[in-house]
């Protein structure tokens, strides 16, 4: 084992001198100096650890050091120079945590949802080891990772691969978060763009509907299983609300005079209409149920209106339903398509529909008009339609 090199009287070394320190929560890190001078040496052991002190992509930098990705000269040179260096350094090794871009991607990104973004980053992330830097990120690993997907709803059991819908969701939001790590600099070069990794061919797909058979068939079985949990599938199924968003509401959000409750949805957006609360009807047999809710619990005012309820019972009571309807892969998501797609068919204007469904663009909405009234609703909105003239004119004005 060669012997480390002593300080001679002048202050100087025969050959660079080992930087050998111990960090706070990192461990040991051993590195060369690259320098032959006493002050130059403790000038980089001062910057190591400045630069761990500070954390943040100085912290990635470190690390970085650590693993010899990076020397101590370079890390020096793009100290002196500022953080966007220090990047750019990192971009350049392929030594960047991947969880740092993640976080700094979704910190900057106007999306509206960063939940779900965050979840398949994360995903993602996992799937390419422990601990993986930008380095990692590269098509052939794009691409295995979007082949071996899988359909949640069956991680547990068959593992069905996922479809491409699905993938193609996946593909979306890393490729989104490439063109960022690439356009600041972070990453050098795309792996998807150029159509490297190819889309998944999506089969024509409609919104779940449910027919009136399968309606009764789906209360009639969870009012045997759970009565006590019905309100909460009727509100879904009527009412149009996400699952948190309505377990999150309190006894006053509800007008069973007016029949109205009020929504507001829970997620963290940035979008300006977020958090706009909205006023959704409610059908008198959900108001009934309501009525008998409050009065067995005894709720009123700010009191959560479903304080005693799991969302783990709600899914469990969901699926027992949807089995019983012969539709196992029914989501509680898809409660709130079918109570839209009633709305559309009952003849509802399509901006009353985004209203009660909270969009923030009437975009949003109109993947619901394909479900048109038929004929004989139709007609019958005409007739109501004038009638409603007829009788707002006055004698002598409908006289021919």
């Amino acid at each position: 084992m060669p012997r480390r090199a002593k300080w001679r009287r002048d202050g100087t070394s025969a050959s660079p001198k080992m930087i050998d320190l111990r960090l706070p929560r990192l461990g040991r890190l051993q590195a060369p100096s690259g320098v032959v001078h006493r002050a130059a040496y403790e000038l980089r052991v001062g910057m190591i650890r400045e630069c761990w002190a500070l954390g943040g992509v100085w912290g990635d930098a470190v690390k970085a050091l650590r693993a010899r990705r990076i020397d101590v000269h370079q890390l020096y040179t793009a100290k002196q120079q500022g953080e966007p260096a220090v990047r750019a350094l990192l971009a350049e090794a392929g030594a960047e945590p991947l969880s740092t871009l993640i976080r700094d991607y979704l910190k900057q990104t106007r999306a509206v949802d960063t939940g779900k973004m965050r979840q398949r980053l994360t995903r993602f992330a996992a799937s390419l080891g422990k601990a993986p830097t930008s380095a990692a990120v590269t098509t052939a690993s794009v691409e295995a990772f979007l082949s071996g997907l899988i359909d949640q709803r069956t991680a547990k059991t068959g593992k069905v691969p996922a479809k491409g819908s699905t993938i193609n969701r996946y593909r979306a939001v890393i490729g989104g978060f490439c063109t960022w790590a690439v356009k600041v600099g972070r990453m050098p070069s795309h792996p998807i763009a150029g159509k490297r990794v190819e889309k998944r061919p999506e089969p024509h797909h409609r919104l779940p509907e449910m027919t009136a058979e399968e309606y009764r068939g789906y209360v009639a079985c969870a009012s045997a299983l759970r009565p006590d949990l019905v309100v909460v599938l009727l509100l879904l199924l009527h009412t149009a609300p996400d699952v948190g968003e309505l377990l999150s509401r309190e006894t006053r959000d509800v007008d069973l005079t007016a029949k109205r409750i009020t929504y507001r949805r829970t997620k963290t957006q940035r979008h300006a209409t977020a958090n706009r609360p909205r006023v959704v009807p409610l059908p008198t047999l959900v108001v009934d149920e309501l009525r008998l809710h409050l009065a067995e619990w005894h709720l009123d005012g700010a009191e959560p209106l479903f304080g005693m309820v799991k969302r783990s019972d709600i899914e469990w009571l969901h699926d027992r339903a949807a089995e019983a309807i012969q539709r196992p892969m029914l989501t509680l998501k898809d409660l709130r398509h079918i109570a839209a797609i009633a709305w559309v068919k009952a003849g509802l204007h399509i901006r009353l529909v985004q209203k009660y469904l909270g969009h923030a663009s009437l975009s949003q909405t109109m993947k619901y008009c394909d479900y048109e009234p038929d004929d004989a609703a139709m007609n019958e909105m005409a007739d109501r339609a004038a009638a409603t003239l007829a009788t707002s004119l006055s004698p002598s004005q409908s006289a021919p």
